[in-house]
């Protein structure tokens, strides 16, 4: 009887160790995001139509397409516009697709018996030509999940902002490239 008493307080241990480091590693992730905006904004000394390429070569390389992008001159004479991506799928499948949505979206929505069977990002981009010349840039993803189980149906939800910040540090990176030539 001891022994089982005494397994049944390491089984006891474990699980509560377990909670434990889920709820501490939720409390970092929540830290995290408090560091990362829900909008990415900069503004660059580019002329529109580099900046513009620049977005859409930038989705191409993150795996994903291009579905709407239109710029539009306006009153003033400068250009705007939006650029956004298709749905880019990042993964599919029972095994695989929860770790996803608990790493990227700031909380997975709870569906009591559910079952995801896939992720997916949308980015859009609104860039703005200043009567400066310069070029003001803002990027803001949505993350979505399927659930097959329950509804059936693809449920949208906060990104964390860390597919958004490495996409918009791309984006960067390659204007910065663009100028140095």
């Amino acid at each position: 009887m001891r022994k089982v008493a005494q397994a049944l307080v390491m089984l006891l241990a474990g699980v509560l160790m377990t909670y434990d480091a889920d709820a501490q590693s939720r409390r970092e992730r929540f830290e995290k995001k408090k560091e990362r905006p829900d909008v990415f904004e900069t503004t660059f000394q580019k002329s529109f139509p580099t900046v513009w390429n620049i977005i859409k070569e930038a989705i191409v390389e993150s795996d994903c397409q291009v579905e709407a992008a239109k710029p539009v001159t306006t009153d003033a004479g400068t250009f705007k516009g939006k650029i956004q991506s298709t749905f880019c799928v990042l993964v599919r499948g029972e095994d695989s697709t929860l770790p996803v949505l608990e790493r990227y979206s700031e909380r997975v929505p709870y569906i009591r018996a559910g079952v995801w069977t896939a992720v997916r990002m949308q980015y859009t981009f609104y860039v703005v030509e200043n009567e400066d010349g310069d070029v003001k840039v803002k990027l803001k993803g949505e993350i979505s999940g399927y659930e097959t189980y329950v509804t059936s149906k693809f449920h949208y939800f906060d990104s964390n902002g860390m597919l958004e910040e490495q996409l918009f540090e791309l984006v960067k990176k390659k204007v910065a490239a663009a100028e140095d030539e």
